[in-house]
């Protein structure tokens, strides 16, 4: 009997750490890097241009549009 409780605990576990595997893209953010323009640069125009590199096949958003 406690064999069998202890498998049974084993299969929670795995699969609890499954979906938090699975569900990392939605739980943690992916990392993104902005090479321009640089911290604290004053910045005057009515539009800005930015650069920089997060992991492939990431969608970046800015102010609610599709960047």
């Amino acid at each position: 009997m406690l064999l069998r409780k202890l498998i049974f605990l084993l299969f929670i576990l795995i699969s609890i750490a499954y979906a938090i595997y699975t569900a990392r893209g939605v739980l943690f953010p992916p990392r993104l890097v902005i090479f321009s323009p640089e911290n604290g640069k004053k910045i005057s125009g009515t539009r800005v241009y930015f650069s920089g590199a997060t992991i492939p096949n990431t969608s970046v958003w800015i102010d609610g549009g599709l960047a």
